[in-house]
C-alpha cells in the first residue's frame, strides 16, 4: 500500500527533498528491513549457510540496494550539498 502512497503523491527525486512523512516512512521500512536481515541472518546455525539460501542472497542484494538508496544516497547529497555552500563563502 505504501509504494502506490509513495509513487501517487511523492514527486521529489531525492529523499532529501520530499516531505517529511516520505522520508520518515523511507527511513523506517529500511530500518525494518535491516532488523529483519539480522535476524534471519542469526538463525542460521552455520553463517555460511546463508550463502546457499538464494531467498537470502536476494534479499540481501535487495536490502543493499535500499540501504544505498536511503542512506548513503543521503549522506552524499548532504556532502554535496555542504561541499557547494562552503565553494561560495
Amino acid at each position: 500500500i505504501w509504494i502506490s502512497v509513495d509513487a501517487d503523491y511523492n514527486d521529489a527525486g531525492v529523499i532529501t527533498d520530499a516531505h517529511w512523512p516520505f522520508q520518515i516512512m523511507e527511513i523506517s521500512l529500511c530500518a525494518y528491513f535491516l532488523f529483519e536481515w539480522i535476524i534471519r541472518f542469526g538463525a542460521f546455525r552455520s553463517k555460511r549457510d546463508c550463502l546457499r539460501d538464494r531467498w537470502f542472497v536476494f534479499d540481501s542484494a535487495m536490502l543493499s540496494l535500499t540501504m544505498f538508496e536511503t542512506w548513503i544516497m543521503l549522506i552524499v547529497v548532504a556532502a554535496s550539498e555542504w561541499y557547494s555552500s562552503t565553494e561560495r563563502d
